[in-house]
């Protein structure tokens, strides 16, 4: 297993999880993956911004082990 660091920005459903929780998952696992491990349903992953580095990242990145994901809810405006 290995673990990831999952921080979030903005008004973001949490699911339950507290700012800077890790989260382990299997080797090769993705960003969708993990988010769908932690409860987020597919219609919802539509309006997170994944990032990594400060850069954005898709979600069939490959995690590895120590990362730091930061979950972000697009901005919008009118």
């Amino acid at each position: 297993m290995i673990s990831i660091r999952i921080h979030f920005h903005g008004a973001i459903d949490r699911r339950g999880l507290s700012q800077d929780q890790v989260v382990s998952c299997p080797p090769d696992t993705t960003v969708e993956a993990l988010l769908h491990q932690v409860g987020y349903p597919p219609i919802q992953l539509k309006a997170i911004v994944p990032m990594m580095d400060g850069q954005r990242v898709r979600m069939n990145q490959v995690l590895s082990d120590g990362d730091g994901l930061d979950l972000l809810a697009p901005a919008g405006g009118g």
